[in-house]
């Protein structure tokens, strides 16, 4: 967990900021959004099984590969999340709520 961890960390980007603060978005912008998501989330995916190996070392324990590469798989999945939760994220309106 430590080293996914660490890899998530340095992937961050803050893309779904991005979309959120421009006024103006174009299916084009949310579409390119996307495509990097994903492209991280393979990249991410693709980095923790590469050191797999180094984490069964580190513990001395073969077990350890088959749950890192299970825990990988999140950031695959994360990948491929909607970015169109930003258009609603920017134009949320917030207002006094009277019970």
């Amino acid at each position: 967990m430590i080293s996914f961890a660490f890899l998530e960390a340095m992937s961050d980007a803050n893309r779904g900021k991005a979309l959120i603060r421009n006024k103006h978005m174009a299916r084009e912008d949310y579409d390119s959004a996307r495509t990097i998501k994903v492209m991280v989330g393979v990249g991410l995916t693709a980095a923790a099984f590469a050191i797999t190996p180094l984490c069964a070392v580190y513990f001395t324990d073969e077990r350890v590969v088959t749950a890192v590469q299970i825990i990988s798989l999140r950031a695959l999945f994360l990948g491929f999340k909607s970015t169109g939760v930003a258009g609603f994220r920017r134009d949320l309106i917030f207002r006094e709520f009277s019970y």
